[in-house]
């Protein structure tokens, strides 16, 4: 098996992921919030949690559940209490998730269903534009 190489986007949707476990929109949302940013792509979104089934961070997804295994939950927010910024714990996670290949331990491939993750998407996008609309402070202040 050749292994896995995560990318920077991977560690901030996998920052993203809360313990329980979460759906898609929650999560798309989260990530769209915490970044900053517009809606992530379908590829980035889909290309992370096929790449994260792959090296075990993450069960396969069933019923639109997405969580993290314990071991990798604990790897993800290793850092947390070390700063006041929980993007600066991401970004340490991130440069040891990018700094090596991590060994493939799951044999299937998971694929992202477009359609839910469209409606994730389109969530979002109305929940910015709600934010913008009624609460256009707190939607500067994330910069959206």
């Amino acid at each position: 098996m050749a292994g896995v190489r995560f990318q920077y986007t991977d560690a901030a949707i996998l920052f993203c992921i809360p313990e329980p476990g979460c759906d898609l929109e929650y999560l798309v949302q989260r990530y769209t919030c915490f970044e900053r940013i517009a809606v992530p792509t379908y590829e980035t979104v889909a290309g992370c949690l096929s790449r994260a089934v792959r090296a075990g961070a993450m069960p396969f997804p069933a019923d639109g559940h997405y969580r993290l295994v314990p071991e990798w939950y604990s790897r993800v927010h290793e850092r947390d209490g070390e700063f006041a910024a929980s993007e600066l714990a991401m970004i340490e996670f991130s440069e040891m998730l990018e700094a090596q290949v991590w060994p493939e331990v799951g044999t299937a491939e998971f694929t992202l269903d477009q359609a839910e993750f469209r409606r994730a998407a389109d969530s979002t996008k109305a929940y910015i534009d709600s934010l913008r609309t009624v609460h256009p402070l707190i939607a500067s202040r994330f910069g959206l």
